[in-house]
């Protein structure tokens, strides 16, 4: 194995043994409702872009998990989520596979260019930024596939799998 990889392999470890990016703040689900809160396409970085095939597999396995559970979320249009509930991660290829870490969080973003209002939260965009705040996330998960059709699966499992843990935190809540 090369010495980047096995760089890059422990640096992803060290990313997942540690909870410092574990932020289940469970009282901050209290401020949002089902309808209010949309799944959104997953951000999968390869390094200077997104795949958007990964993330939106990714994304209708978490939104199919949510419907098999009857949660009421995204029933808004998505100018009207206030809250977003994304998978995030990065992946890269390396002789031994396709490395991957990610994490599931949701947050309060302002990216439409329109303000979004509801019966709870009041965010207001201003000129075109993106602004976000996280208010619940779960631990990274880290990992390595030997191929693309083995990644699609397994990300879709795990990001399901946090999904689990979320729906916990929101049933805890709600």
């Amino acid at each position: 194995m090369k010495r980047s990889t096995l760089s890059l392999l422990s640096a992803l470890a060290l990313l997942a043994s540690s909870n410092v990016f574990a932020s289940r703040w469970h009282d901050n689900l209290k401020v949002l409702s089902g309808p209010e809160v949309c799944i959104d396409q997953a951000m999968i970085s390869t390094g200077p872009s997104f795949d958007e095939q990964l993330g939106q597999f990714v994304a209708g396995a978490l939104r199919s998990d949510a419907a098999y559970r009857g949660l009421n979320f995204g029933k808004v249009k998505v100018d009207d989520c206030a809250g977003f509930l994304y998978f995030v991660g990065t992946i890269k290829n390396t002789p031994s596979g396709i490395v991957y870490g990610g994490h599931l969080q949701l947050v309060i973003q302002t990216g439409t260019l329109n303000d979004i209002k509801t019966t709870r939260l009041k965010t207001v965009s201003e000129g075109g930024k993106v602004d976000y705040v996280p208010i619940w996330d779960v631990e990274t998960v880290v990992g390595i596939a030997p191929n693309r059709d083995d990644l699609m699966k397994v990300l879709a499992r795990e990001a399901v799998d946090m999904f689990k843990v979320f729906v916990e935190d929101w049933y805890a809540k709600h």
